[in-house]
């Protein structure tokens, strides 16, 4: 909410560090969480983030055609991403989302099993 281009930079910049940021600890919890199953727990995070960006482009949209202020969605953004980050903070990543079935055997094991 500035009208001074060099700080409306170093806030997207800001912004934007903090959203690559994020990625490698969602990446760690869903490894953590999922353990033999983190490419579904990954899909479940990236599908959500995904519809929320649509939903939130269009609610944009909305909100700037209502106000007449391009900042006017600016505050709900706010107030959604301190309570994500509120939430995250109760994420255990040891609480495992899948039961454990036993270790994964290699292919070759199996295959060595089914022409003896």
């Amino acid at each position: 909410m500035t009208s001074n281009s060099t700080w409306a930079l170093v806030f997207l910049s800001l912004s934007y560090a903090g959203m690559l940021l994020q990625q490698p600890n969602l990446t760690a919890v869903a490894l953590d969480t999922g353990r033999q199953h983190p490419g579904a727990v990954l899909g479940m995070i990236n599908t959500s983030a995904q519809v929320a960006s649509s939903v939130s482009s269009i609610v944009f949209g909305y909100l700037v055609g209502f106000s007449g202020n391009y900042n006017a969605p600016f505050i709900p953004m706010v107030a959604i991403l301190a309570f994500g980050a509120i939430v995250w903070l109760k994420v255990d990543p040891t609480h495992q989302l899948f039961d454990e079935v036993g270790a994964p055997q290699p292919l070759l094991a199996v295959a060595a099993e089914t022409t003896v």
